[in-house]
């Protein structure tokens, strides 16, 4: 009988909490977030280190700076749909957790990026 019961109410948290979940914005996720790039092609690996600006009108900046101390520039549009989820060319590729954003993609088996970064702000 207590387990019944302790099952009842283990059930009531989890519904109860993604009842209240509600979907990512991009105010949520504006703000700046530093951390690190691995690109990796045919002719080797490059580290970059990484700063994203993220802004509420989803305007997506990031400059990577490598071991020469080259820095490169990009810019592009993020976007989403009305339950949340990244959608257009970041579709499957960026994720956010908490304050952590991660991107990751694979080309084919020798083009590969690995983003990992903490906001800061």
């Amino acid at each position: 009988m207590k387990t019944k019961k302790f099952l009842l109410l283990g059930v009531t948290f989890l519904v109860s909490g993604l009842l209240q979940a509600k979907a990512l914005t991009l105010s949520d996720i504006a703000g700046t977030y530093e951390g690190w790039r691995t690109e990796t092609t045919v002719n080797g690996t490059i580290r970059y280190q990484e700063t994203d600006q993220i802004l509420p009108d989803g305007s997506f900046y990031t400059w990577l700076v490598d071991d020469s101390g080259a820095v490169y520039t990009m810019f592009s549009i993020l976007t989403l749909d009305a339950d949340g989820n990244i959608t257009g060319p970041y579709a499957g590729i960026l994720e956010f957790h908490g304050r952590h954003l991660s991107i990751n993609y694979r080309l084919d088996a020798n083009n590969a990026v690995h983003v990992s970064a903490h906001r800061t702000d």
